[in-house]
């Protein structure tokens, strides 16, 4: 087992119990990315993940990069879970004819079906190492009506 990242293993009146959980070694060409989120009141708070890698472009198509997330089991804890991120290496784009041919590197987010979940004090999160993780965390206000 690589790393001992602090989870929720139960709660109380007083609040979460945390504890170290082992979990699995990444894998080959992958790291671990842990998402902390503050305790307090967090009813009804989303987060929504944006995975990201430099990839070569050009400067008039819009390019994507397909990928999946699996959910697993830390070992020993059927309850407790672990997401995997599998990401093709290869931009998809809309393929226009471009004018300018010139190459850049951009960040080039990386589709998945996760969506908006539910906040947990710790989100984790096994991606290629090249990936670069960031997040947003939605949390519910007042309501704004639409005016015409």
């Amino acid at each position: 087992f690589a790393e001992e990242i602090e989870r929720v293993m139960a709660y109380t009146n007083e609040g979460p119990i945390l504890a170290k959980v082992e979990h699995p070694d990444p894998g080959p060409g992958q790291k671990i990315v842990v998402i902390k989120s503050e305790m307090g009141d967090n009813a009804g708070n989303k987060l929504e993940v944006i995975f990201k890698r430099k990839t070569e472009t050009d400067t008039c198509n819009i390019y994507w990069l397909s990928g999946g997330l699996e959910t697993r089991e830390v070992p020993g804890h059927n309850w407790l879970n672990y997401r995997v991120l599998t990401a093709s290496s290869h931009a998809s784009s809309t393929r226009r004819g471009c004018i300018d041919r010139s190459k850049v590197q951009r960040d080039v987010a990386i589709s998945h079906e996760l969506g908006l979940i539910n906040v947990s004090p710790s989100e984790v999160f096994y991606v290629p190492a090249e990936v670069e993780v960031s997040y947003r965390l939605w949390a519910p206000g007042r309501e704004i009506e639409a005016q015409p």
